[in-house]
C-alpha cells in the first residue's frame, strides 16, 4: 500500500528512460521545458507512456511535434492554467453554438501568484528563441497541420482598448496567443473544416482602467525584450522554486467569461490559486483520465479536450468536492 517515490535526475537520460518505462502515465512539472522537457517527452514516446505537462512554451511543443516520430501513446502538453481553461471554454461553446465564427475569452478577475518557474521559462524563450516566439504569436495555425485553412474571421488585433457590450465593459489585451494555438488545434483535431477564430482579452469596468491595463501590458512587453530592463526586473521578481504561501494557494481565484459572436456564453471560474493549486488539480484530473479511461483509438499529440472532452469537464466540476472549479454554460 501507499504511494511510492521514484527519484530521477532530469539531466540523466538513463534515469528518465527508467522512469518512463516503469509507469503508464507521466506528469511533467519541471521547467523550463525547453531545457528539461525534451528528454522526458522522448522517453515517453520511446516506451509508449502517456504524457501530460503544465508547460506554456508553445514553441517547444511545436518542436516536439515536428522532431519526434508519431507516438503510439498520448502526448498532451499544456494541461495546466496554460491552456486547459481556454480549451474547455471554447469546447463548451463549440457544442452550444456550432455556427460561431468567433469565440472571445474575457479575464474578468485574476488573483494569482506569479510563478518563478514560469518567469524563468519566459526569460529563456526571449533570450534564446525570440524569433520563433514572435512567429507563434502571429500564426493562428502554429500548432496545426500544414493543410489547416487560414482563419476566415478575425483574430486578435494590435494592442488596444475596445468597448464591449457582451459582456458589458471595456476590454484590453491579455496574453492569449499561447492559449489560442491550443484551442485552434483542438477544433482541427475534432474535425472542423473551417474553425472559429479565438481571441482573449481582459475585461475592465471603465475606459480608464482599460487604458491603464493596456499601457501596463506594453510596459511589461518592453521590459521583457530590452536586456538591461529584463535583467533588472528578474532581480526583484520571484525566482525558480519560489511559490505562493498556503494562504495564497487557498485565497487565489480567477473568473473567465467566454462568448461567441452569436451571443452565447460560458464561464470558467477557479476558486484557488490558478497557476499553482488550480494547475495541479487540472493536470492531475487529465492524468487520471489517461490512466483509467483514455480515449479509444487516439494517439499522438493531443489537447486537453481531445483527451478528456465531457469527462474532463465532469471531473473538474467534481474536484475538491465541487469546490475547486465552476464551469457553466448560459
Amino acid at each position: 500500500g501507499g504511494v511510492g517515490v521514484v527519484v530521477a535526475d532530469v539531466e540523466n537520460p538513463q534515469d528518465i528512460e527508467a522512469m518512463a518505462k516503469s509507469t503508464e502515465v507521466l506528469i511533467n512539472c519541471v521547467g523550463p521545458f525547453t531545457v528539461y522537457g525534451t528528454v522526458v517527452v522522448e522517453a515517453c514516446i520511446a516506451h509508449g507512456t502517456h504524457y501530460t505537462d503544465i508547460t506554456g512554451e508553445v514553441t517547444w511543443v511545436r518542436k516536439m511535434m515536428q522532431e519526434n516520430p508519431p507516438p503510439v501513446s498520448i502526448i498532451c502538453p499544456m494541461s495546466g492554467f496554460d491552456s486547459m481553461p481556454s480549451d474547455i471554454g471554447a469546447y463548451i461553446l463549440r457544442k452550444a453554438d456550432p455556427s460561431a465564427k468567433e469565440i472571445t475569452m474575457y479575464v474578468k478577475h485574476f488573483n494569482g501568484f506569479v510563478s518563478g518557474g514560469t518567469l524563468e521559462s519566459i526569460k529563456h524563450l526571449i533570450a534564446n528563441d525570440r524569433k520563433e516566439l514572435v512567429r507563434s504569436a502571429f500564426d493562428a495555425n502554429y500548432l496545426c497541420p500544414q493543410s489547416t485553412p487560414a482563419v476566415s474571421y478575425k483574430e486578435a488585433g494590435p494592442v488596444g482598448v475596445w468597448r464591449t457590450t457582451f459582456p458589458q465593459g471595456w476590454a484590453g489585451p491579455w496574453m492569449g496567443a499561447v492559449n489560442a494555438r491550443v484551442v485552434r488545434r483542438s477544433a482541427i483535431l475534432e474535425g472542423q473544416k473551417n474553425p472559429h477564430a479565438y481571441v482573449e482579452k481582459t475585461l475592465y469596468s471603465s475606459f480608464f482602467w482599460a487604458v491603464l491595463g493596456a499601457v501596463a501590458f506594453l510596459i511589461v512587453g518592453v521590459i521583457m525584450i530590452v536586456p538591461p530592463l529584463r535583467w533588472a526586473a528578474f532581480k526583484v521578481l520571484p525566482s525558480p522554486g519560489q511559490g505562493p504561501s498556503e494562504k495564497q494557494l487557498v485565497n487565489g481565484s480567477c473568473d473567465l467569461i467566454f462568448t461567441t459572436n452569436n451571443r452565447k456564453k460560458a464561464t470558467f471560474s477557479i476558486h484557488c490559486d490558478p497557476g499553482y493549486k488550480g494547475t495541479s488539480i487540472m493536470v492531475s484530473e487529465l492524468a487520471l483520465i489517461l490512466a483509467f479511461d483514455p480515449p479509444k483509438g487516439k494517439t499522438g499529440f493531443l489537447t486537453p479536450v481531445t483527451v478528456g472532452g465531457d469527462a474532463l469537464v465532469k471531473r473538474l466540476r467534481a474536484s475538491e468536492g465541487g469546490k475547486a472549479f465552476s464551469i457553466t454554460t448560459a
